[in-house]
C-alpha cells in the first residue's frame, strides 16, 4: 500500500495541501468556521471492525448539516443518516466498496478541515 512510488506521488502533492489542519479527536471538539470540512467517520456497517466504533451517525448527521462553508461527507451504500448519493464503486482490501458522498451547497472557503 505504502509503496515508493505511492510516498512519491503523496510527496509531489505536499504544496498543494501544506495548509490543510488536521487534528484527531471528537467532531464535537472542532472549532466551528467557515471552511471545506471532509467528515470521514467510521462506516455505519464497516465501521462495527474499527476499535473506535461507538458512533452516533444521527449526531453526526445533525453537526454536518450545520457547518459553515462546503462540506464532504463520506459513507457506504445502505447509510442513511445524510441524504447520501452514489459517487463510485472502488476496489478495496476486501472486494469492491459501493462508496456514497454527502455535499453541502455551501460556497468554498480557504481553510480545509480534516476531523477523523
Amino acid at each position: 500500500m505504502w509503496s515508493s512510488r505511492a510516498r512519491q506521488r503523496l510527496a509531489g502533492q505536499v504544496g498543494r495541501i501544506r495548509h490543510w489542519r488536521v487534528r484527531l479527536g471528537s467532531y464535537e471538539s472542532c472549532e466551528l468556521r467557515p471552511a471545506t470540512w471532509f467528515v470521514d467517520p467510521p462506516y455505519l456497517d464497516k465501521g462495527r471492525y474499527y476499535r473506535c466504533h461507538a458512533v452516533d451517525h444521527a449526531a453526526i448527521g445533525a453537526w454536518c448539516r450545520e457547518l459553515p462553508g462546503s462540506v464532504i461527507v463520506c459513507e457506504q451504500a445502505g447509510a442513511s443518516w445524510l441524504p447520501f448519493v452514489e459517487l463510485a464503486s472502488i476496489k478495496s482490501t476486501c472486494g469492491r466498496s459501493a462508496e456514497v458522498v454527502y455535499l453541502s451547497s455551501g460556497a468554498p472557503r480557504g481553510q480545509m478541515e480534516l476531523c477523523l
